[in-house]
This record gives structure tokens, C-alpha cells and sequence, in this order.
């Protein structure tokens, strides 16, 4: 196979819209810029090219009938040309464990780990590969390095006759995309070479005219041979995996209907891991969205038990794709890929962009807008902050916890202050609340306080502390930097009237699945 690696660098914020929002004013892109973008283009620029009389049956057999394939382009990965993968959805990490420590990849650990210790893995993109291990005698340990495309949300009013606000949640200039354009003959790679002068600024996705969309594509080095997609493969004894490297859209080959069951084309897994999703997108040609349809999503894991008749079904699928329209850069499984049963996260992360190189648009403090954009704001950060809450409260160990109905009782005094505290915003009396509570215990249930504890710490002055100090949740224990708190213009969320209603919620949840474990 025959490769042609292109880079796509946003030189303006993309939109590439998937599945409608259900909101005609709001679009959200897509975090990869999709195979048909580029193949689009090229088809584009080979109608203008051509006008011979046959230049259409010529078009056919290049971009249709053959296997010239444009692959998605994802993140760059270390910024040195390299093309990250989605994320496997067969890795794990322990809720508890730091970011140094190692993760745990289930395909092979499925029966040795309780699910219920671990979560996912949150960062949509990998590139795995060889690392140093600091001691000789050991062999070189497989490291991860996690990307997440950095994005970006605008708010734009059309001032007509009546104000129009419009959401964009866009892929942040500044970026680099790498993908490849593969065919079994060189000729139609040089083809399509030959359609661009590269490097040349092209515009894609939505909202072009609103100074989005510019991007600058050249590629990359000459045409690879014998091109493979991974080049850290690690074959075992007992299993085969096969990871999707983009959504896959299969059908069952009984009734027709799009399915994740890859034991209906002939081979049954042992297991998978996989997540069932909807793809979409919009033909500006038409001016028409396109219709939907159902897919295995990148990162899914399937693993079956190593043959010779297993392993070479899984390489045909690997050299040839699996599914419905391949052209377009979907379809794409590697086997072994996937087969290390720990690895190593690696912390380099990009340098994020300075706070003030952001786009401020100023808000007329009469506008009726202005309402609207807060309200944006705030449940763009109660979206942020609930994943970590429920993080944070999840790894809370109350020991000798009290009887169930002392922990009810709390519980019913902490709701109340909450709901006070959203009703009056007033922060003195729902202190109070919490703290009369307290101070009119009874001695029995006194006792019961005085023994539980979080760690060194007795329940009862955790959470006095936690209340006494609610500034403090943004840092402990929910770790927020300058980049978690969403801004439109100059309007930004407001956080002191927001830590005292989270901190609650923070122990609320702690002490509600304290009770669930009763």
C-alpha cells in the first residue's frame, strides 16, 4: 500500500459539524478533521482541471471505483508530524491513582480487576509508543501520550431586526491535523499531489464567511511503501485485538440494519469494548445535512482467540477496511495494535494558549443578551465541574461511618442549606443551618460523629471546614486551572457565588454513596 501523509494547520478556528445539536444557532465540530473534507476538495479541484469529454466517467473510476482512500487526519502528536489514534476504549486507571501511574489495559485484565475501582480513560486521542526504562535489565516499557484537541466556544449576534444570537464550539486555531490519503497505485496519490500547490491556504468546514475555516495544507515528505497505519504492534500467543482507528459503519448481513456484532461476518470475539454512535455531516453543495447513520466508535476493542483462520480474516479487514464508505477515511482497524497490558502515561501536554491572545467581544450592559451569555457560561462550567465532582466525591473513605439514619438526618440539613442557599443566596444563613445542626446533637449522636472519620480528620470538622471555606473547592479537591473556567467576551462564570452550592454537592455525594454502601 501506497501512502501520501498530508498536515492540515488551522490558520482560523474550523467548524466540521457532525449530528445537529437540535438548535439551528449552535453547532459543535467535530475534534478530527474527516477524510471527505479533503477528498471533496480534491474532486473539486479535478472537475475544474478537467473539462475532456469523459472527464466525469475519469472522475468515477479515480475517487470511486478505485481503493484511493483519504483518511482522517487527527491530532499532531509531540509536534514532529506524527499522527495520534483514538484512544482505545479498553484502557483503564484507577479512580485513586495519580497521573504517573500506570494504566490498565482490560482487553487482558478483564476477570484480575473490579470495574467499579476503575474509570476511563477521558482524552479522546493516543500515540503510544516505545519508551526508556530507567532500569537496564528490564526491556523498554510501551508509554502513552494523550491528546486533547483544544477547542474553543463563540458567540456571535447578528444585529438585524432582531438580535440573533448564534453558539460555535470550534476547534481552536493554532493546531495541527495529520492524516494520509493510501491506494494500492502510486498514480492516483501523485494525481491527486498535483491538485494542490502546497503549502496553499484552502477553506473548509461552516461559517467561513465569520472568519473560520482558513486552514494551510502541503504535504508531507515523498510517497511511503509498504506504508503501515501503527508501527507499535506487539503480537501474543493466546489473543488477537482488533482496535478501530475511525467509526466503522457496518451492516448485519441478515436484515440490513447497522450493528457492533462482528461475530455476524463470520468470527465471534471473546470480548469487546465498544460504544455504538451516530455519525453525520453537511453537504455545502446541496445545503443539505447528510444523512445519519449508525457506527462502531474509533476506540472500540475486540478480541478473539489467536489462529491462523482468525488472524488472517482480521488482515484482510486491516488491509482493506471494514464497513461502508472506506473512500471517506471510515472503516479503519489495525490488529495488535492494542496488545500491551500496561502502560505508561506520558505528562507532555502542549503549552496553552496565552488568556490574552483570546477573542473579547464587550457586551453592552443594556443588551438582552447579556443574560443569555451568563446563563451559557454557567452551565458550560456546571457540565466541567459535575465530571469532577463526581470524581472527587468518589474517592471520599468515611471509616466507622455513622448509622444510616444520623447519615440521612445530615443529609436532609445539607439539602436544606442548599436549597436556601439557591433560593436566598444568602451564605450566613445557610451556614448557620449546617452549623446549629451540629451544635443541637444530641450525646448519642454526638458519639457517632465523634468516630467517623475522613482520614485524620473527624467527619463532623471536614465538613465544617469544607462550608466554612467554599472558595477553596475550586482547588481542593476539584483542581481547576485558568482554562476550565469558560469565557464569552468579556463575560466570565462567576465563581464565588457558585463555590458554596458545590461544595455541598461535593459532600452530599460523598455521604449519599456512603449510605448506598449500607
Amino acid at each position: 500500500m501506497w501512502a501520501l501523509k498530508y498536515q492540515i494547520d488551522l490558520k482560523e478556528k474550523i467548524i466540521i459539524t457532525g449530528i445537529p445539536c437540535g438548535d439551528e444557532n449552535t453547532w459543535d465540530s467535530l475534534n478530527f478533521i474527516p477524510g471527505s473534507i479533503l477528498r471533496g476538495i480534491s474532486i473539486s479541484r479535478f472537475l475544474q482541471n478537467h473539462k475532456e469529454e469523459n472527464h466525469l466517467q475519469t472522475m468515477r473510476q479515480e475517487f470511486f471505483e478505485s481503493d484511493l482512500r483519504f483518511l482522517h487526519a487527527y491530532p499532531e502528536a509531540k509536534n514532529n508530524q506524527l499522527r495520534s489514534l483514538p484512544t482505545p476504549l479498553s484502557w483503564r486507571k484507577f479512580k485513586d491513582a495519580s497521573e504517573y501511574e500506570n494504566l490498565i489495559n482490560l482487553a487482558f485484565y478483564q476477570q484480575d480487576f473490579d470495574d467499579s475501582q476503575l474509570q476511563k480513560i477521558g482524552q479522546p486521542f493516543c500515540f503510544p509508543y516505545q519508551g526508556e526504562n530507567e532500569d537496564d535489565d528490564e526491556t523498554d516499557q510501551a508509554k502513552v501520550l494523550f491528546l486533547t484537541p483544544d477547542d474553543w466556544f463563540s458567540l456571535h449576534i447578528n444585529r438585524g431586526t432582531e438580535e440573533k444570537m448564534f453558539r460555535y464550539h470550534s476547534l481552536n486555531e493554532g493546531q495541527k491535523f495529520i492524516g494520509y490519503i493510501i491506494s494500492s497505485d502510486r498514480a492516483y496519490l501523485e494525481k491527486v499531489r498535483l491538485l494542490f500547490a502546497t503549502p496553499e491556504e484552502v477553506f473548509i468546514g461552516r461559517s467561513q464567511k465569520a472568519e473560520y475555516g482558513r486552514v494551510e495544507l502541503q504535504f508531507i515528505d515523498e510517497l511511503i511503501e509498504n506504508w503501515q497505519e501503527v508501527d507499535l504492534t506487539n503480537s501474543l500467543d493466546e489473543f488477537l485485538t482488533l482496535t478501530c482507528l475511525s467509526d466503522v459503519l457496518l451492516r448485519d448481513e441478515q436484515t440490513g440494519a447497522y450493528t457492533s456484532e462482528l461475530n455476524t461476518i463470520g468470527i465471534k470475539p471473546e470480548r469487546a469494548f465498544k460504544i455504538m454512535t451516530r455519525i453525520g455531516g453537511f453537504n455545502r453543495t446541496v445545503n443539505l445535512p447528510i444523512p445519519q447513520a449508525q457506527a462502531i466508535r474509533a476506540g472500540s476493542v475486540y478480541v478473539y482467540k489467536n489462529s491462523p483462520e482468525v488472524r488472517g480474516i482480521l488482515t484482510v479487514w486491516q488491509e482493506h477496511g471494514l464497513g461502508e464508505r472506506l473512500h471517506e477515511g471510515y472503516g479503519r482497524v489495525v490488529v495488535d495494535w492494542n496488545n500491551f497490558p500496561e502502560l505508561k502515561p506520558d505528562l507532555y501536554s502542549y503549552p496553552q494558549r496565552p488568556i490574552d491572545q483570546r477573542d473579547q467581544f464587550v457586551f453592552n450592559q443594556s443588551t438582552a443578551l447579556k443574560p443569555l451569555a451568563d446563563l451559557m457560561i454557567t452551565d458550560i462550567f456546571h457540565q466541567r465541574v459535575q465530571q469532577r465532582l463526581l470524581k472527587a466525591s468518589g474517592q471520599v473513605e468515611i471509616t466507622a461511618s455513622p448509622s444510616n439514619s444520623q447519615l440521612s438526618r445530615l443529609v436532609a440539613v445539607l439539602q436544606k442549606a442548599l436549597d436556601q442557599y439557591q433560593t436566598n443566596a444568602d451564605l450566613t444563613q445557610a451556614q448557620l443551618t449546617i452549623t446549629t445542626y451540629f451544635n443541637d446533637l444530641k450525646k448519642p449522636a454526638l458519639r457517632e460523629f465523634d468516630k467517623a472519620r475522613i482520614g485524620s480528620t473527624f467527619l463532623k470538622d471536614w465538613i465544617l471546614t469544607k462550608v466554612g471555606n467554599p472558595g477553596n473547592i475550586w482547588t481542593d479537591p476539584l483542581s481547576l486551572n485558568t482554562r476550565d473556567y469558560p469565557q464569552i467576551g468579556d463575560q466570565s462564570v462567576d465563581k464565588e457565588s457558585l463555590a458554596f452550592s458545590y461544595t455541598l454537592q461535593y459532600i452530599l455525594s460523598a455521604l449519599r454513596r456512603e449510605l448506598k454502601k449500607k
